[in-house]
């Protein structure tokens, strides 16, 4: 089976704010699609976001109490043990 490489226009794919290629097969079904490297890391930094934005929004939700990062920071050095290491086997 042979591919071949069809550029999308803009009429084709108006949702789209970049320009695609698509890969089609002998039967002329897409199977893949190329995009610029600037615009496939665009398009990944955008999921990035959008998941963050999911994991903070998860977060909200719960309701739970917050504490601000001082009292955090303050919680930390209260509640922390120094560390001891045993050095007597050390040569």
């Amino acid at each position: 089976m042979k591919a071949k490489v069809t550029a999308s226009t803009a009429a084709e794919q108006p949702f789209l704010p970049f320009k695609v290629q698509f890969v089609v097969d002998a039967k002329g079904r897409k199977t893949h699609a190329q995009l610029d490297i600037r615009t496939f890391e665009r398009l990944v930094e955008e999921l990035e976001m959008a998941e963050d934005v999911r994991a903070y929004r998860e977060v909200m939700a719960r309701n739970e109490p917050r504490v601000t990062w001082a009292e955090l920071q303050n919680s930390l050095m209260t509640d922390a043990q120094p560390a001891t290491v045993d050095v007597s086997n050390v040569k």
